[in-house]
């Protein structure tokens, strides 16, 4: 199955020397696709169910510390802010 590209990709053909831009959504064949090494220029190939290391969400145990019987944390609270004293003058 061919990988399909997630950006614009612009390279030198090695068959034809030829200026080459592919773009998001192209399936480029196998001579072009082994000049591209960026993995960020790739989708993400979705698992499948035949994968053996799938797990669909549905049968993961649940995990610890999931805030269920928990109490939730303080708020962060901000920074004193300084005030300028005041003189008599004032």
């Amino acid at each position: 199955m061919a990988q399909r590209l997630r950006t614009a990709v612009h390279l030198v053909d090695p068959r034809t020397h030829d200026s080459v831009v592919l773009l998001p959504g192209d399936e480029p064949d196998e001579v072009l696709a082994e000049l591209i090494t960026h993995p960020d220029a790739w989708e993400l190939s979705e698992p499948s169910s035949s994968d053996p290391s799938f797990v669909d969400e549905v049968e993961r145990p649940p995990t610890v510390g999931t805030g269920v019987g928990e109490p939730e944390p303080e708020p962060a609270r901000s920074p004193r802010r300084r005030t300028s004293k005041k003189t008599e003058a004032d």
